[in-house]
């Protein structure tokens, strides 16, 4: 009888600490790098790892975790997490446990593994129960000896039981360069021979769904010549599976389901990437296989699957977890930070049973834990990091910085007097020492005369408004070209009026049929521009010297400052109208114009609200804040130093002290609307994706403070950096409409 194969072993009952009862460690953890709420199961300072990805964790009624840990002493020792309570219980002792042989029943409640050159059968139901009511036995009474391996051979390459749980498959080094698969009976114990082969064998695993199905892999430790291979147990069909070419790098393979593995072509050298390359699955009966994306950088690691094929994950060396949606190639981020410095940890995640969590090893506490997230979309209000740096002409790399939380600007703030006469200023002085001024020097004022006195260039009817060609002195020797859109026959007024800014590439009409039309066919009054970069005096622009004229006559304004003094004229010009309402004047702009309106919305209280469409948030990340005709970041200024330093004080910290919340925040309790492009991770663009997400949330802390979070919005598109798209065209418009149309 089987209870009757129990046998004794060497360890003595008093010194045994199987059974031994840990308090839980779990709690839950805020990443904020992607908003998801992550549970740590092990948080003590032991080095704790899960089983390895390629077979089962959770026992079989789902309600332990099994695992392995230093924190007994010395050796590593098999755990059990309680879901229930988070209670940790020890289920091995003594010397000579492999813990990396655990194999978890996905049928029963029994756990094996090698203790040196035995197999052992644990019974888990007992023992836990024991634990439970204080009742310990000594551990022998819950394990069996299935069978002792002869010499000669010597486990190297993986346990692993099949899906009948009638026999273990091991990975054998025979002799002194021999290696092979070999059958184990798991009620008698009989050793009988699967395979040779004249490579290592690693990473042993049968099919969890089909008896007799066995994967394994030539294991070298880097790239081999033919990494995955199928065999059935009586060693026939030995076969490879997804033959591989020279130039690919193959590794990580798990069974997804019974009839498909999940693995990587590997895209971390230039050399590998020059083949189709990311997580792949293969259907082991037909041999197609679909390439299901890639990260950028060095690419995915490790894979894994729901068995119903609707998701797959994968992490990448830096430790960020992502998920794909199979079915569309949807992609995001999960969660981030589990690998810092790179550290030896590897999250080898696994996903539970009913696909909804997973599981994963991770180093962010600062040793290695296990944790756990739910398997979807993390809420994106509750990202609180700041943007990776993309850019490589970055002047500040700041590694690093898409791990760390974006300061708070109401930490130790309880009233909106709190921000309104103390926070506010000082941000309003910081920002006029980076910026220089956003108004001319008394000195200056020379420069600039009746903003009234336009040149109408002709003048055109449309079926809805009134087109006027006309040029604004924005300084008193240099005009501006501009489009003034005027609602016709649509009553007398006063409408509202909205000023649009293009961006670096079309000139300044594209605002017309950008938005311009839409709006003046709706009663708004509308103004078209550009920034003063990309048409200056004599006909300079940021590339032939807009800038240099800028400092030459008017001292250190920044490009930005002037751009808020530019857009501040126009809105004069448009109070003078008795067609315009001059208390409802809105303004938008798409890339550098969307760059503009971020400084306009925070420092020209007369813009009643504001659309920055796609500027590229983060002052630091996949665009180009930093150059001499935006922010100047390098450019030495006697007695304060550069943009760069009054930014980023603490360079030895990742990622900047200050940034564009900052303006958001200035501009409360005036509305403001963000739009992105993107809602991926960064890919290196200009596009707010993601990880914009961060800036946004810490300003709208300011507009809760102020009790007005409805006043500002981030509209989060997957419309590409354009002026228009489906979703960008529905977020500006009913932006406008709430809040510059009469209520």
């Amino acid at each position: 009888m089987r209870a009757a194969a129990f046998a004794l072993l060497l360890l003595p009952a008093a010194a045994s600490d199987v059974g031994k009862r840990y308090p839980s460690e779990r709690r839950a953890i805020a990443d904020h790098r992607t908003g998801a709420t992550l549970t740590a199961i092990t948080t003590s300072p032991a080095g704790d790892d899960k089983i390895y990805q390629t077979h089962a964790q959770w026992t079989a009624g789902g309600r332990h975790i099994i695992f392995r840990s230093d924190r007994a002493g010395g050796h590593s020792q098999a755990f059990a997490y309680s879901e229930e309570t988070g209670e940790i219980i020890q289920l091995t002792d003594g010397a000579g446990t492999q813990t990396g042989t655990l194999n978890v029943s996905r049928r029963s409640d029994l756990l094996w593994f090698f203790r040196g050159r035995r197999l052992i059968e644990l019974r888990l139901d007992p023992l836990l129960a024991d634990s439970r009511s204080g009742s310990m036995k000594a551990p022998e009474a819950y394990e069996r000896i299935v069978t002792t391996l002869p010499e000669g051979i010597e486990e190297s390459g993986g346990l692993s039981i099949d899906s009948d749980e009638k026999r273990a498959y091991l990975g054998v080094r025979v002799g002194s360069e021999g290696a092979a698969i070999r059958a184990i009976d798991l009620a008698g114990g009989a050793l009988t021979a699967v395979i040779d082969v004249p490579f290592r064998v690693g990473h042993v695993q049968a099919n969890p769904w089909i008896p007799g199905e066995i994967l394994y892999c030539h294991e070298t430790g880097g790239d081999a010549p033919q990494r995955m291979w199928l065999v059935n147990a009586d060693g026939s069909g030995n076969r490879p599976l997804y033959r591989e070419t020279p130039e690919e790098w193959i590794t990580h393979e798990v069974w997804a389901n019974r009839d498909h593995v999940i693995f990587n072509i590997m895209g971390h050298t230039p050399e590998v990437r020059a083949k189709p390359h990311g997580i792949a699955v293969i259907n082991v009966r037909n041999g197609s296989v679909r390439i299901l994306g890639q990260t950028e950088d060095r690419g995915f690691w490790h894979s894994a699957a729901t068995d119903d094929l609707r998701l797959a994950v994968g992490d990448t060396f830096t430790g960020e977890l992502h998920v794909v949606r199979i079915a569309t190639g949807e992609r995001w981020l999960l969660t981030a930070g589990h690998r810092p410095q790179e550290s030896t940890t590897h999250t080898h995640h696994s996903i539970s049973p009913d696909g909804r969590r997973l599981l994963f090893n991770s180093a962010m506490l600062g040793n290695s834990d296990l944790m756990i997230a739910p398997l979807e979309q993390p809420d994106p209000s509750r990202r609180l990091s700041q943007h990776r740096v993309s850019s490589n002409r970055s002047p500040a790399a700041e590694p690093g910085a898409e791990s760390v939380p974006i300061p708070s600007l109401v930490d130790g703030l309880r009233t909106a007097d709190d921000w309104l006469k103390k926070r506010r200023p000082e941000l309003m002085a910081l920002w006029m020492r980076i910026l220089g001024k956003t108004e001319p020097a008394p000195a200056d004022r020379q420069w600039f005369g009746d903003i009234r006195q336009a040149r109408i260039l002709n003048t055109q009817d449309k079926d809805t408004y009134t087109r006027i060609h006309l040029e604004l002195p924005i300084e008193k020797d240099f005009y501006q070209p501009h489009l003034l859109l005027i609602p016709r026959n649509q009553g007398p007024g006063p409408f509202p009026a909205v000023i649009c800014w293009t961006s670096s590439t079309p000139d300044w009409i594209a605002p017309e049929q950008w938005w311009g039309a839409w709006l003046a066919s709706r009663g708004y009054v509308v103004l078209t521009g550009w920034s003063f970069i990309r048409n200056y005096r004599d006909g300079t622009t940021f590339r032939t010297g807009a800038g240099e004229k800028l400092y030459d006559r008017f001292g250190r304004w920044l490009p930005m400052g002037k751009m808020v003094h530019d857009a501040k004229r126009q809105a004069e010009f448009l109070r003078s109208r008795a067609d315009v309402d001059g208390r409802r004047i809105g303004f938008i702009g798409f890339s550098l114009g969307a760059k503009a309106a971020v400084y306009v919305a925070a420092f020209a209280p007369e813009i009643a609200a504001t659309v920055a469409l796609d500027p590229h948030i983060a002052v630091n990340g996949g665009t180009n804040w930093y150059a001499p005709w935006y922010l100047d970041w390098t450019r030495e200024w006697p007695g304060l130093g550069t943009v760069l330093a009054l930014l980023n004080p603490d360079p030895a910290r990742p990622g900047f002290e200050h940034d564009h919340h900052e303006l958001m925040a200035l501009t409360a309790p005036r509305p403001f609307l963000l739009i992105g492009g993107s809602r991926t991770e960064d890919r290196g663009g200009d596009s707010d994706d993601m990880q914009s997400w961060g800036y946004y949330n810490r300003a709208r802390e300011v507009y809760e403070l102020l009790g007005v979070p409805e006043r500002i919005a981030f509209a989060a598109t997957g419309d590409g950096h354009k002026a228009n798209g489906p979703a960008i065209d529905a977020a500006w418009q009913a932006f406008f409409e709430r809040w510059l149309k009469p209520r």
